[in-house]
């Protein structure tokens, strides 16, 4: 197992900066605890005669990322200068284990259904940031956008591009284009209003750290990265003006200068 990583584009935002590339950070280990919690915005309503009815809204994703009491100084500080970026809107990558970050959308958007083990999706997104690929029996998050917002969690026994097969099959409808994606791996956080005045990064007289952070999976921007031009051209944002991950997932945060390099880096996902 990998250890667990952040990825991110410091210099996203305004003329006249550096062209912005990634910026990692590894934590050196896997992080001590991930807390999960997906939500649905919902409004009930009973009748007089006494039958319940539910209004579905919104769906999304708590993420809670807990690393304690380490004592790498390094690492205290490149989380500390996150926080500038992050603060101001800006999305960030995290894995569990770096090594498993697959991140696939259906062939051209197409729905998948309840009872399908194999799925063709296109190319795979995040390349840039390495450990594509999937192992027999890792656990795959499953999500379509709203309103329907379905997601389920699922076993893979392969990938060989473009056919995605399933150890077990669908539960749901899933209206295209279909996420998938390791469990682990969470393409873009948002760090929201309400948790800007608890601090992440706390420290015992500066000699151990803990950084514990509360975030958000937005779908509207996770899905912003498949662009729906037609089949094959979904899970290429970087083809389609995606140069940073703030771009691709159409964050607050925007590059306005040339996104040309002489080295001629590979930004966010395919390669090119």
């Amino acid at each position: 197992m990998a250890n667990s990583k952040i990825w991110y584009y410091p210099g996203s935002g305004g003329a006249g900066l550096t062209t912005p590339t990634v910026e990692i950070i590894d934590f050196g280990e896997t992080v001590s605890d991930l807390q999960i919690s997906p939500y649905r915005v919902v409004s009930d309503a009973v009748s007089i005669g006494g039958a319940f009815s539910r209004s579905g809204r919104r769906v999304g994703m708590r993420v809670r990322i807990v690393n304690e009491r380490f004592t790498d100084d390094a690492l205290a500080e490149k989380l500390y200068s996150l926080q500038s970026h992050i603060e101001r809107g800006g999305a960030f990558s995290f894995a569990v284990d770096s090594s498993n970050i697959f991140c696939a959308f259906s062939k051209g958007g197409l729905p998948a259904f309840r009872g399908q083990t194999s799925i063709s999706v296109d190319s795979t997104l995040f390349t840039a940031y390495g450990g594509t690929a999937i192992a027999s029996d890792d656990v795959l998050h499953v999500e379509c956008p709203s309103p329907r917002g379905n997601r389920e969690e699922v076993r893979a026994n392969s990938y060989s591009a473009p056919t995605l097969t399933l150890s077990s099959a669908l539960k749901y409808d899933h209206d295209g284009p279909v996420m998938f994606r390791h469990r682990d791996f969470f393409p873009a956080l948002f760090w929201p209003e309400r948790e800007t005045g608890n601090p992440p990064l706390t420290h015992d007289h500066r000699i151990a750290w803990s950084w514990d952070i509360s975030v958000e999976a937005y779908p509207a921007h996770t899905f912003n990265m498949w662009e729906g031009e037609g089949p094959g051209e979904g899970g290429t944002s970087e083809e389609q003006g995606g140069g940073t991950l703030d771009e691709a997932v159409g964050g607050l945060i925007t590059y306005t200068g040339s996104l040309t390099s002489a080295a001629g880096s590979t930004y966010l996902g395919i390669d090119k």
